[in-house]
């Protein structure tokens, strides 16, 4: 009785695994047979791939590096880039990514890190098995971690289909935000959210957030976070040192770039110390615009943070390049 339940149970997962990515397969191949790009890894290296040139600087970070670099302002500066940011990707995952961000950029990789991961432990990668077993990655992992449906990839998919037209949106965003979306410059690829945060998808990879509850926070008051004499963890160090390898041994540079702490949450951290163990460029931008009325929310830089932002990135890339 108790063999027969456990094949079932393993019958029924197998099933539900091979039926989500089925699902996923049509519903990824419909987006992109209509050239919609999805918040989604898989969409946006389709992209770099069919990109008619390649980038110099390729961006890799999470939903940060996705809504704060502005590429085709970087463009109009003469530095050629594409945004592989994506939400919720966690920096132990980069390297995943960078294999194949090699493969396209012609000078660097510019990888975004979080100010407190510098002091955590990596853990392990969370993509699924397929990626685990083909790809090298930092550390061995039990790889049944990584064994999950991709569900999310599906609901983000799903959910572009919007019964508000595009035209729409844009009129509610100006309404809203005083902001004409197509003076920004790029061409529109969806917009997804509602009135209280928008999240406005671009063709070429970047993306930027509209919401108020910066604005609205009742609590604007500054958490801070002093790792001032904290000693790095030894892992994170490691993990960069590892990344850091990997790209220069491609034959590309790499670039690290402390994020923005934001306007809610104030990371002290001594940057330079980083020096002692990465040989590359280190940007610290961690004590920049913590001005509220530049954020969106706790976590993304509104349309204005993103310009200033962009700017000082694109001032940052200049400086190194001389």
């Amino acid at each position: 009785m108790y063999t027969k339940y456990i094949t079932n149970l393993v019958i029924i997962s197998i099933s539900l695994l091979l039926i989500n990515n089925l699902v996923n397969y049509f519903v990824f191949k419909y987006y992109d047979d209509n050239d919609i790009l999805l918040e989604t890894k898989r969409s946006k290296l389709l992209r770099l791939d069919s990109l008619n040139k390649s980038p110099d600087y390729i961006f890799i970070g999470s939903s940060r590096t996705q809504n704060h670099i502005d590429t085709h302002l970087l463009s109009n500066s003469g530095i050629n880039s594409y945004n592989l940011g994506l939400p919720g990707m966690a920096w132990r995952d980069h390297d995943i990514l960078i294999q194949k961000a090699t493969q396209y950029a012609n000078k660097a990789i510019v990888i975004s890190v979080p100010a407190k991961a510098l002091f955590m432990n990596i853990g392990c990668p969370l993509f699924p098995l397929i990626e685990r077993v083909f790809m090298d990655t930092y550390k061995e992992c039990n790889v049944f971690s990584a064994v999950t449906p991709n569900i999310r990839n599906l609901f983000e998919s799903t959910n572009k289909v919007n019964s508000e037209s595009l035209d729409a949106q844009k009129k509610t965003i100006l309404e809203h935000y005083d902001v004409e979306l197509d003076y920004l410059g790029n061409k529109i690829n969806y917009i997804r959210g509602s009135k209280d945060r928008y999240v406005v998808f671009y063709h070429n990879g970047d993306s930027v957030v509209f919401s108020n509850r910066a604005l609205n926070d009742p609590d604007k008051k500054a958490h801070v976070y002093n790792y001032l004499g904290k000693k790095f963890n030894d892992d994170a160090i490691k993990y960069m040192q590892y990344i850091e390898d990997k790209i220069i041994k491609s034959g590309k540079k790499v670039i690290f770039v402390i994020e923005p702490s934001s306007y809610k949450y104030t990371y002290l951290v001594d940057v330079s110390l980083l020096n002692k163990y990465i040989k590359s460029y280190t940007i610290d931008n961690t004590g920049i615009l913590q001005d509220y009325r530049y954020w969106s929310d706790r976590g993304h830089l509104n349309y204005l943070g993103r310009r200033e932002y962009t700017l000082l990135i694109r001032d940052q890339l200049l400086n190194n390049s001389k």
